[in-house]
């Protein structure tokens, strides 16, 4: 039997998909101090996956600080997905 799920990633292959990881320019220069008024403003600055992945990890865990225990797996996520997130995701939160 022909599976449709098979079928639907040429759909997402398109044309004006961002390729690369980018991050807003004044956030790049200050993490510390993300300027949210300069969303939607400030120019996009390419970077690499490893440090897009450091940037991710960095805000993860000041929100897991900030927060005490949070929690991210979604309910709906089943079956191989929610441990591929735990697996991932272990590096920086406790579950």
């Amino acid at each position: 039997m022909d599976n449709p799920l098979q079928h639907y990633t040429a759909d997402m292959v398109y044309k004006s998909r961002v390729k690369y990881p980018y991050v807003r320019k004044s956030y790049l220069e200050n993490p510390d101090n993300p300027k949210p008024e300069l969303r939607r403003k400030d120019e996009f600055v390419r970077v690499s996956y490893d440090e897009a992945v450091k940037l991710i990890a960095k805000e993860l865990k000041k929100t897991r600080d900030r927060k005490a225990q949070v929690r991210f797996l979604v309910e709906a996520m089943a079956g191989n997905q929610v441990e591929i997130c735990k697996t991932h995701a272990s590096c920086f939160i406790d579950f």
